[in-house]
């Protein structure tokens, strides 16, 4: 349905017009009248008319004012203009801004109908254009994107790609070319700021450097620059107005990352390349910076920097709530990380392997759970320091865990008792060993120990071996059943099958298996 808007000071020419025809039969719906220029300009915010009708003579605003409004602030809107007989003055200025028609008073059905008809027509027309290219600008960024993924990967040839970029008017024939990779350093920026950013700088790359954007790879963008001569001062200013465009628009800084300029087409994956591994450099380098492929970070391997000792003073610290301890360790290994220039990809895997291990170290304890989510959170930072206050922190929030867990208050004899066990469960123990220790009846400790932990002294105990012999069954593939059974303080190993069953799900030789 097409909407068209009356606009006359005098009602009884809106209502004969409104009333004298019967537009639904045309397709056609009066959503609106106005008196002058100034109500129709609120009300076409309100109803967004297709066509306005609008007499020329009019009070406050009249339709030559109205006409201009409207070609300034809503250009598809179409406009036919009334007047009488002595209006030709008035005739020539609104056929200078280009309205539809210009009728004169007074005006017939038929003829109204047979304009109207012949611009709804027109408006459809345009109306199916419009919305071919809306769907073909949403489409064309994702098969754009796909294209440049598909080149800087090497999975076509030249000719493959000329031949998809044509009816994209992408040109990709050189003769130099360079990868660079634009990523957002807020991580967590949505779809929505992504497609604004795209639109943002695509115009200005593809002017300045011939720049082709491609897909975004979680946080960062593909550009394929496809350069008509090797002009770094020229790439340079044209990227650092991206970093001011995208500051200034969503306040979020960009760091872009270049791999070398190639002149064979085959050589853009190696650019593509470039461009990752100079990328890695942002964790030293900060964030919001431009950096130009030199050579590959060093290649140091976690278990070059990874020590079992280190490791075991982290635990130490830890079960001593020694922050202080902490930060002087987390020192320690960032140092030598940064002097030998380890890679972001070493680092992550570093961190996780240390996190993970005093993680275990607290469940071994009784204390929460390992959290999953660790990965997920490493990958959130990119630069030396951020990972070194996230990995700090980490290891602040595991104390804070265990000083919770001391919040508790237990008593005395059950603290006692639970780092009597803690030291001596690879031998027997009974409640009358944990009463000598503890200076209290065998009935008076179980009691205490059920209101302070709810659960028995017994299945605590049982719990900790159970923990201890899963680590020696992975550990040890071939030791016998009985032989872990004895190293956690279970002489008969039938009455251990049956607690580790009982605990787990599975006995002992099914839980090694699986």
């Amino acid at each position: 349905m097409i909407k068209i808007m009356i606009v006359d000071d005098e009602a009884i020419i809106r209502k004969g017009i409104k009333l004298s025809i019967n537009w639904a039969e045309y397709g056609v719906e009066v959503v609106g009248e106005a008196k002058n220029g100034v109500e129709a300009l609120t009300k076409i915010s309100e109803f967004e008319p297709d066509i306005v009708l609008t007499d020329i003579r009019m009070p406050v605003l009249d339709g030559l004012g109205l006409t201009r409004e409207i070609r300034e602030n809503y250009p598809h809107i179409k406009i036919v203009i009334l007047s009488g007989y002595d209006d030709f003055d008035y005739a020539k200025q609104a056929l200078k801004l280009k309205v539809e028609d210009f009728l004169l008073k007074p005006v017939g059905s038929e003829e109204l109908i047979k304009l109207f008809v012949k611009l709804k027509e027109q408006i459809e027309v345009e109306k199916s254009e419009n919305e071919a290219k809306k769907q073909y600008d949403q489409l064309k960024p994702i098969v754009q994107g796909k294209l440049i993924k598909r080149i800087v990967t090497n999975q076509c040839t030249q000719e493959e790609a000329e031949t998809q970029a044509q009816p994209l008017d992408l040109s990709i024939r050189g003769p130099f070319y360079q990868v660079c990779l634009v990523e957002i350093d807020n991580y967590d920026i949505n779809e929505q700021d992504k497609f604004k950013i795209f639109h943002d700088i695509n115009e200005m790359l593809e002017e300045k450097v011939g720049a082709i954007l491609g897909d975004w790879q979680g946080s960062q963008l593909i550009c394929l620059m496809n350069l008509e001569q090797q002009n770094k001062k020229m790439i340079i200013k044209t990227y650092k107005h991206v970093q001011e465009l995208i500051f200034q628009e969503m306040k979020d800084t960009v760091t872009i990352a270049f791999g070398y300029v190639y002149k064979a087409f085959e050589s853009i994956q190696d650019s593509y390349l470039e461009a990752h591994s100079a990328l890695q450099e942002k964790m030293y380098r900060g964030e919001n910076v431009l950096l130009f492929y030199q050579e590959a970070l060093n290649e140091v391997t976690e278990d070059v920097l990874y020590s079992s000792e280190l490791n075991q003073a982290f635990i130490e610290a830890l079960k001593l709530t020694n922050k202080q301890e902490i930060r002087k360790l987390v020192d320690q290994l960032f140092e030598e990380i940064m002097e030998k220039a380890v890679s972001y990809t070493e680092v992550k895997a570093l961190c996780i392997r240390y996190l993970i291990a005093s993680e275990q170290a607290l469940l071994d304890l009784g204390i929460g759970k390992l959290e999953s989510e660790v990965i997920d959170d490493i990958n959130k930072y990119k630069t030396i320091n951020d990972m070194k206050a996230w990995f700090e922190d980490k290891y602040y929030g595991y104390i804070e865990r265990i000083e919770q867990s001391k919040n508790k208050k237990y008593q005395y004899i059950v603290k006692a008792a639970m780092e009597y066990v803690q030291e001596h469960y690879h031998v027997p123990i009974t409640l009358d060993h944990i009463s000598k220790i503890t200076y209290v009846t065998p009935n008076y400790f179980s009691r205490i120990f059920k209101e302070e932990t709810n659960q028995t002294f017994v299945d605590w105990m049982n719990h900790y071996r159970i923990v201890k012999a899963k680590g020696l069954l992975k550990q040890d593939r071939k030791a016998k059943t009985a032989e872990i059974a004895e190293k956690v303080g279970y002489n008969d190993y039938k009455y251990f099958s049956y607690t580790f069953k009982k605990y787990t799900g599975k006995s002992p030789r099914e839980y090694r298996k699986e």
